[in-house]
């Protein structure tokens, strides 16, 4: 095990993963006022595809990133 994992108890790719998805959920929520889309969102946090970026979203929160979207109030 690397000393970032003994200390964070991730790989450092699982690290980052969690903080662009964490950044992504909070921008999604906010995009309603933002008028920010999920491609949008995914670009601004570096994450160019699309397909996985939903597939992890889903794993990481339980729900995909329209889902979050309904929840802040948007359709």
């Amino acid at each position: 095990m690397t000393p970032f994992a003994t200390t964070f108890a991730v790989t450092p790719l699982e690290f980052i993963r969690a903080l662009r998805l964490n950044e992504a959920r909070r921008l999604l929520t906010a995009a309603r006022a933002d008028g920010l889309s999920i491609t949008a969102v995914a670009m601004e946090v570096g994450i160019t595809h699309l397909g996985r970026f939903a597939a992890n979203y889903r794993l990481f929160f339980g729900e995909s990133p329209y889902e979050t979207l309904q929840r802040a109030g948007r359709s």
